[in-house]
């Protein structure tokens, strides 16, 4: 059971962020489902309106936030990438892929390690 304002609930399922650049050049920010296959975020950015960053508070997982600039929307990840020492790494360039957005290492965006997202109230966005 959820209580509090600011809590998140982990969905157990098993995912897998990325990034790619579509046949017109846009930037894709998407999660996927890896037992279905199924990708069931997938958002078209903009340059600068996104940013990705570790839930400092949190103190019993790693927990990172997709927040938009623009907007109260926000959607949480828990990482589950086995080396937690590459974690700095991976949401640095996740960041700059983001921020900039431009057509430059085209290879990193196809994929940013397995984490699982998590699922937040409504009321609480």
């Amino acid at each position: 059971m959820i209580q509090g304002p600011h809590m998140v609930e982990p969905d157990t399922r098993k995912g897998l962020i990325f990034l790619y650049r579509d046949a017109d050049s846009d930037l894709h920010f998407c999660w996927k489902d890896r037992r279905r296959n199924v990708i069931e975020i997938d958002i078209i950015v903009s340059p600068n309106t996104l940013e990705f960053n570790r839930v400092d508070s949190c103190k019993t997982g790693r927990i990172y936030v997709l927040k938009f600039r623009r907007s109260p929307n926000r959607l949480f990840f828990w990482m589950q990438y086995p080396k937690y020492e590459l974690d700095d790494d991976i949401c640095s360039k996740v960041n700059e892929l983001l921020l900039s957005n431009s057509n430059s290492d085209d290879e990193y965006t196809s994929s940013i390690h397995s984490m699982n997202t998590a699922n937040i109230r409504p009321s609480d966005l």
